[in-house]
């Protein structure tokens, strides 16, 4: 990664990375009244990873993986209702959904027409405040609802509009995003937005953005992120995030790259170019990819030269990591959530074996010394995997 020579990153270290804070302001859009709060990241400038020393390992929590899976594909990860859910569209296309033990409760994603069945596959999920379980179909155009006990209360129809995600507010309304591009289909209704907020019954619905431009792809399926008080939306190459309570905003979050961002420039590839080739030769910031944030953390995942980078804020001390990887050591994590004040990090099997190949090697012990002792352990074969790792900062 090409570091910033400048004089000012010559004084300031690692500490170039600023923060720009206007939390008190409040401006008025489609969206309503609302507080901004803007950060401000250079994508050049990476910090150090947290030390083993500043954060612990509450507990590891080795999953129970059926016998039969080689591997799963991490989409995403939540806690909630006392359970570790586990999305994966990629390779088995199922929802697991496992205790706190790891024990593997119940999978979802069987193929079919029925209620609790999926035409495509799980896409999204977010669980209610009643502890159901929403459960997105995009290609089958409905929501299937499941109760506690796994059972299916509800199918919520979306073939109306087709959205391209939808979310859920604390107060157990959908969201509902789309774009032009994306709906393809010839019985689609216009939508008069690009943001739909839905009333509890799931018919009547207010406009909460206009709609875009025609952009044919965008970076990620999830535009929508679930906090136990929050929803946060990203839409489609977007700089910003909107972070609603219940179904009123609560502020718009602002990340300000230095003017590295296409959504700044708006390629005309954008409403052209259906496979988006440019994008793997863009050097600037896509644009945003996944924001979680609780009382105490704020995380968000970024696109830049084609390489993910994430950026964790803790507010309590206004420390900041901003770089491929959030530890300092080996990081063998393919996923994190964020679940309350704590960082819940993802391993598996195959990306320890690729580390391993290295462990001999001086500098990878100097590495995993600098690791928390259940690295080492994990490195050893002494936690079956996968596993999750339940971390406090400090």
């Amino acid at each position: 990664m090409g570091r910033n020579k400048s004089a000012a990153y010559a004084v300031a270290g690692l500490c170039l990375i600023s923060l720009i804070f206007s939390c008190n302001s409040t401006s008025e859009s489609q969206i309503g009244e609302h507080k901004t709060e803007r950060y401000s990241i250079n994508p050049e400038v990476t910090t150090a990873g947290l030390k083993s020393t500043q954060y612990s390992v509450d507990s590891i929590c080795s999953l129970s993986i059926p016998d039969d899976i080689v591997e799963i594909g991490i989409d995403k990860i939540a806690v909630a209702n006392g359970r570790i859910y586990i999305l994966d569209t990629y390779i088995t296309k199922k929802l697991y959904a496992f205790d706190y033990e790891g024990n593997l409760k119940t999978v979802i994603g069987e193929r079919g027409s029925a209620k609790g069945e999926f035409t495509g596959k799980p896409d999204d999920f977010f669980v209610d405040s009643k502890n159901n379980l929403h459960v997105f179909d995009e290609i089958g155009h409905k929501i299937n609802v499941f109760n506690p006990d796994d059972s299916v209360v509800n199918v919520t129809e979306t073939s109306e509009f087709y959205p391209q995600s939808v979310g859920l507010t604390s107060n157990d309304r959908y969201m509902m995003y789309f774009t032009v591009g994306h709906k393809n289909e010839s019985n689609v209704k216009d939508t008069p937005s690009s943001l739909l907020l839905f009333d509890k019954d799931g018919k009547n619905y207010k406009s909460l953005m206009p709609a875009g431009e025609d952009l044919f792809c965008s970076i990620s399926n999830h535009t929508f992120f679930q906090d136990r008080e929050r929803l946060s939306f990203i839409s489609c190459f977007s700089d910003s995030v909107i972070v609603f309570r219940g179904d009123s905003i609560e502020k718009v979050v602002l990340f300000d790259f230095g003017g590295k961002i296409l959504c700044k420039e708006m390629s005309e590839a954008l409403t052209q170019d259906k496979e988006c080739s440019f994008m793997d030769n863009y050097q600037g910031v896509l644009g945003l990819n996944r924001y979680q944030e609780t009382n105490s953390l704020i995380y968000l995942e970024y696109i830049y030269q084609n390489r993910g980078l994430c950026w964790l804020y803790d507010k309590r001390t206004g420390q900041v990591i901003n770089g491929n990887n959030l530890f300092e050591g080996i990081n063998p994590y393919t996923y994190y959530c964020m679940d309350g004040n704590q960082i819940v990090a993802y391993v598996d099997k195959k990306t320890v074996n690729d580390f391993k190949k290295y462990y001999h090697n001086k500098a990878f012990q100097d590495n995993l010394n600098k690791s928390p002792k259940q690295m080492r352990d994990i490195m050893e074969g002494k936690i079956n995997l996968p596993a999750l790792l339940f971390i406090t900062i400090k």
